[in-house]
């Protein structure tokens, strides 16, 4: 079986199987987009993360690094929320517009995500961003955690 109806099974799966495993947040640590508030994560590394299986952590809030799926798992708050776009039928606003042209002067491309060892062990690849600040802690702590 596949299509809306199979997704939404396995997502109910997923979700259910992800619940019962109990995961516990990490410590708190500054959040890196609401001032004043904690923010804590639940993690956890699949041994094969597939597409499709990729697609149902994302629906479910779920973020990546490397190997590792997280969510925010804050107290009190649910502000994190994923937005998708899509690209094939993005049209930017004007205010978008006059946003990218006042930036004109920032270069992005993309980097090469096949890497070797771990992540912390190495510097950035030319041309790839980091977040800064608390985020790329957090982001450290959890690669250290579950590499």
């Amino acid at each position: 079986m596949t299509g809306p109806s199979a997704d939404g099974d396995a997502r109910v799966r997923l979700a259910a199987l992800v619940d019962s495993l109990g995961l516990e947040p990490s410590p708190p640590s500054p959040c890196p987009y609401l001032p004043g508030r904690d923010s804590r994560l639940v993690a956890l590394r699949p041994e094969r993360l597939t597409p499709g299986l990729y697609r149902l952590f994302l629906d479910l809030n779920f973020r990546r690094l490397g190997p590792i799926v997280y969510r925010p798992a804050c107290e009190g708050c649910r502000e994190c929320r994923q937005l998708r776009v899509d690209v094939l039928r993005f049209r930017p606003t004007r205010a978008q517009r006059r946003c990218l042209r006042r930036n004109a002067d920032v270069a992005a491309w993309p980097c090469s995500s096949a890497r070797s060892g771990r992540d912390s062990d190495k510097g950035n690849a030319p041309g790839c961003v980091r977040h800064a600040g608390s985020y790329a802690k957090t982001s450290r702590r959890l690669a250290d955690r579950y590499t």
